[in-house]
């Protein structure tokens, strides 16, 4: 150490820094000597000898914590200044042998991301994830691999377990897990889980609109793949509840009634299509079908008659003639 400061003194850097790594070789422990090179390092601009010390000093340390530190800084040399991403990623794998460093798993898991390297990829979050410090960050990079899992590895069933991980262990009202993990159960063809998690997620809702659209899609759901129609009617009825002019829903409502014979409902359905329907033609039929369920299913002949009366005094034959 003493040859190199007189070399230095004297002009003679290039031999002051060959000195200077003898004795660090010697003596890797020794940070003050250590120091002093990395200076002259750079200041003679030789990234690429200053990362190869670093790489060689860390790689003859039994301190863990330093033997990390110095491999870090290596990384980030390697990737700013000297543009060797490659080596840079090398270097960050090293360092994930002492330690599951978070912001070196961060760095590798985008790095993977970015070159498409979806398996490497959701290896990283999947530790990075359990190296987090806080529920928060934890949850946001569960969702991460979740969704590489999904579209980078086209694994559907990978990233559905993740996402109800992400659920069962940390917030239950996650709207987006819940909504990604009924769009994967459709992609996967499973009704049976779409419907499950959209019902999940129809619970958790605040926004009317939101709230709206899962249940349509539940109610086409129930009325179509599944065929399960009394869950269909509990369905469209917050439908109704949310959009009171949706006739369509009301019209659905009434076709279902009627196969479950809930028949004074189909009645009371039907009234408020009636009232609501701008075709003669179509008031004249809807009325002569709603006062046959009035009187042969619901046993209300006074009511049949009152309704097909208020048609036939507007003028129209056939109420009058079934009246």
């Amino acid at each position: 150490a003493k040859a190199a400061d007189y070399l230095g003194r004297a002009g003679d850097d290039a031999t002051a820094v060959v000195r200077l790594e003898q004795a660090t070789d010697l003596d890797p422990q020794n940070d003050a000597l250590a120091l002093l090179l990395e200076t002259r390092l750079t200041d003679s601009e030789r990234t690429a000898d200053l990362v190869a010390f670093l790489l060689r000093r860390a790689e003859k340390l039994t301190d863990v914590p330093l033997r990390v530190s110095l491999r870090k800084r290596a990384a980030e040399l390697q990737r700013d200044q000297l543009s060797d991403l490659d080596a840079a990623r090398a270097t960050l794998v090293l360092v994930l042998v002492d330690s599951d460093d978070t912001e070196s798993l961060s760095l590798l898991s985008e790095d993977a991301e970015a070159r498409g390297e979806w398996a490497d990829a959701t290896e990283y979050l999947h530790r990075l994830a359990k190296a987090a410090e806080d529920d928060a960050t934890r949850m946001s990079v569960m969702m991460r691999e979740a969704r590489i899992v999904a579209e980078g590895l086209d694994d559907a069933e990978g990233a559905v377990e993740r996402y109800e991980r992400v659920l069962r262990d940390h917030d239950p009202t996650n709207v987006e897990a819940l909504e990604a993990v009924a769009a994967l159960h459709e992609k996967r063809g499973d009704p049976r889980g779409n419907a499950e998690a959209l019902e999940r997620l129809l619970a958790v809702l605040t926004d009317a609109q939101h709230k709206l659209e899962v249940a349509l899609k539940l109610a086409a759901l129930y009325e179509g793949a599944l065929d399960d129609p009394a869950a269909a009617v509990r369905v469209l009825d917050i439908v109704r509840a949310l959009d009171e002019e949706d006739y369509d829903a009301v019209q659905r409502l009434a076709t279902l009634c009627e196969r479950l014979e809930d028949w004074p409902r189909v009645a009371e359905l039907m009234r408020a299509l009636v009232e609501v329907e701008g075709d003669d033609d179509e008031v004249s039929k809807m009325t002569r079908r709603l006062a046959e369920v009035l009187e042969e299913k619901v046993g209300r002949g006074d009511e049949a008659l009152a309704a097909l009366m208020a048609v036939a005094d507007q003028g129209d034959q056939p109420c009058r003639e079934q009246y």
